[in-house]
């Protein structure tokens, strides 16, 4: 899968996600050409936050309900959310946990839930094949 990779041979999401917690900690160090622009004395927050979904037989799953707070899990059908566009914003998951991440460990054990939760099924190509679309986002806002 080139998306996740394997342990071995990390693939596009792994690989983006921990360059932007390399990135942020370059600039939390001083070791960013960024950094030599901001004025004495700001300093600048970053939050970072991940969500996982699925799309398999037209339905939306978030693949990291597991993960959301107790007091929301009752309230959206994990298994089939809904989509909607908000004008200015786009397409929007109604109900889809979101989960903050301070670190690309923390990022990584994310990914795991997530891809434990995909639907999998034999194929006559491979045993445990992904039957369905994946997409996951991480979100990083910049507060100063």
């Amino acid at each position: 899968d080139t998306m996740m990779g394997t342990e071995e041979d990390k693939g596009l999401i792994p690989k983006c996600c921990e360059g932007v917690f390399e990135r942020i900690q370059d600039i939390a160090n001083g070791s960013d050409e960024y950094t030599a622009l901001q004025q004495a004395g700001s300093e600048t927050e970053w939050k970072v936050e991940a969500c996982f979904l699925e799309i398999y037989n037209q339905h939306i799953k978030d693949l990291l309900y597991e993960l959301a707070d107790p007091a929301v899990q009752g309230q959206f059908d994990k298994d089939n959310l809904k989509m909607r566009n908000i004008p200015g914003q786009g397409p929007v998951v109604s109900g889809l946990t979101s989960v903050e991440v301070t670190s690309w460990e923390e990022c990584q054990a994310i990914i795991s839930v997530g891809m434990k939760n995909r639907v999998v099924a034999a194929t006559k190509m491979n045993d445990a094949s992904s039957r369905s679309h994946a997409i996951f986002r991480l979100t990083l806002t910049q507060t100063t």
